[in-house]
């Protein structure tokens, strides 16, 4: 498991003295940027690099949290032996929405449950249906990509390799012309089942008179029909002789044209046939998505598992809830007034029973202890916590995702590139062609790095590119590898473009200005507290 220090560097939640021992670490590749981050991590030096959040948990001793340090942070606990604390939750988002907060998402939503207790019964009978589905859907998933996929990918490898015999041969080159000549006498002239006959070229040649007639075959290259029979009659040999060399040139001829042709005409059919393939498999993805993602909702997190207050034979349940609201401040154009809410319960879930047959769910009652915390963060900086807490909790999906994304990367990224030509908007086909230039001057100039990386710059390929071959290289990711990144667009209720129609923020790189990130932490620290200050008195807490 990736450790919460590393998911902090890798999200930009890192000191400044990162940023000035490794100032081009966002430039570099993921390959290297991995070698570094393990370095460190087996050094025992990456925590130094991380500013967690600390809190006084108990009287003179201070406890790391798994959060970025806030500017400003408040906590309550609240706890009830006989009320549902459910509404909670509900006045929190009120109070958010009313203070001025107007966009806000849910970022973590975690639970667990002691296994003798009937909410885990409860809840395993729903994982057990959606993972008979998950089966269902990943069993077609399997056979289209290991039966069809892998197949016409080859088929079209094929097409391809012929099709580019033929256009070389009709630009005039030899080596391609005699190539064709070869596939015709080995495939087609005289062959049978496979099996050459007394017809075929190679065979009549063991005949004394038609001793020369290979030589005369692959040396002679008529452009077209109608030269066969000047070239031919030219040649200073016996009729029998010259008769059957006309015969073999206008039948190699004739297949020519119409191979060509019929090559050109599969390789659409083919390209048509994948690109349905495709698309049937994207539907299935689309089909299995929710319910894996019911799957990781409705498991119980491991690592709650490990707490206390978690005994095996109590009725007992810990969840977690975290949202994040975000405010911009009046004159600021970049930089966001957030606030993270974070609500964690310890319940006991009571199971309600109707009579006639309906299933209302449990009923928390227990303990809450909520905690604010206020952060001047840009658009970039709430993408990169939100994509760090989605690393943490996601894990069915993405493993599911990154498998199709390896079986996907055995096939090439040629696959790309015949869906693109298929007429599929494949955005990364550029990419994967980079990928492939890149991989052709490497294997040209492997022995001369200096030398590859040069050339590789002269084709515009990429600067990441580059340095997956000519620095310490890494996996080269196929065309799927954005499958992975889909699985958070499911967690991404609202787009930037709508945020910034709520709040106004203007199309361009985020650049958090000093006076702007003032402004964020003044306005921050009010909303903060008044969030603080109207729970404690909607809960008839003492309240200043």
């Amino acid at each position: 498991m990736v450790s919460t220090a590393r998911l902090f560097i890798e999200n930009g939640f890192a000191k400044d003295k990162f940023a000035k021992d490794y100032p081009d670490f966002k430039e570099w590749s993921p390959p290297k940027k991995n070698q570094i981050l393990e370095e460190l991590e087996e050094n025992g030096k990456i925590d130094e690099y991380v500013e967690l959040e600390e809190v006084e948990t108990v009287r003179d001793q201070l406890q790391q949290m798994p959060w970025p340090k806030a500017e400003l942070r408040y906590q309550v606990t609240y706890e009830t032996p006989n009320l549902s604390i459910e509404p909670l939750y509900q006045i929190i988002l009120h109070l958010l929405s009313d203070t001025g907060y107007g966009h806000i998402e849910k970022i973590r939503d975690l639970f667990t449950a002691s296994e003798q207790s009937s909410f885990y019964g409860a809840g395993a009978q729903r994982i057990g249906l959606a993972q008979d589905k998950v089966s269902q859907y990943l069993a077609q998933v399997g056979q289209f990509i290991r039966r069809d996929l892998f197949q016409l990918v080859r088929d079209i490898r094929w097409i391809q390799e012929r099709l580019t015999y033929h256009e070389m041969a009709r630009k005039g080159g030899d080596d391609a012309e005699v190539t064709l000549k070869g596939l015709w006498v080995d495939l087609v002239d005289g062959v049978f089942q496979g099996q050459r006959t007394a017809a075929n070229l190679f065979q009549m040649a063991t005949q004394l008179q038609f001793a020369s007639l290979p030589d005369f075959f692959f040396s002679i290259k008529p452009k077209n029909k109608e030269e066969v029979d000047k070239l031919v009659g030219e040649l200073d040999v016996n009729t029998t002789l010259k008769n059957t060399l006309k015969r073999k040139l206008l039948q190699y001829m004739t297949w020519r044209e119409v191979n060509y042709e019929e090559l050109k005409v599969r390789k659409g059919f083919e390209l048509k046939y994948l690109r349905q393939h495709y698309n049937i498999l994207k539907m299935y993805m689309s089909w299995v998505r929710p319910y894996l993602r019911h799957i990781e909702r409705l498991q119980s997190n491991e690592g709650m598992m490990d707490s206390p207050h978690m005994v095996t034979a109590f009725e007992g349940n810990l969840a977690e809830i975290e949202v994040l609201g975000m405010n911009m401040p009046e004159k600021n154009k970049d930089v966001f007034n957030c606030l993270l809410v974070t609500i964690e319960y310890r319940t006991r879930p009571q199971m309600s029973f109707q009579q006639e047959g309906f299933h209302r769910g449990p009923i928390h009652v227990g303990e809450s202890k909520i905690t604010w915390r206020m952060y001047p963060w840009t658009r970039d900086q709430v993408d990169n916590y939100k994509k760090m807490r989605m690393q943490e909790d996601i894990g069915i999906l993405s493993q599911i995702d990154s498998t199709v994304a390896e079986t996907m990367d055995a096939i090439g990224e040629d696959l790309e590139i015949f869906l693109a030509e298929a007429g599929e908007d494949v955005g990364n086909v550029k990419l994967s062609q980079h990928y492939k230039t890149a991989k052709d001057l490497y294997k040209q100039y492997k022995e001369q790095p200096k030398k590859a990386r040069e050339k590789m710059k002269e084709a515009e390929v990429p600067l990441d590119i580059i340095d997956d071959f000519v620095r310490p290289k890494g996996d080269l990711l196929g065309p799927f590898k954005d499958w992975h990144n889909e699985a958070k667009d499911m967690f991404k209720p609202f787009s930037w473009e709508e945020i910034k129609k709520l709040f106004g923020a203007e199309d361009k790189p985020s650049k958090a200005t000093g006076p702007e990130i003032k402004g964020a932490k003044f306005i921050g620290r009010i909303l903060t507290f008044l969030n603080y200050k109207l729970f404690k008195k909607a809960n008839k807490m003492p309240a200043w």
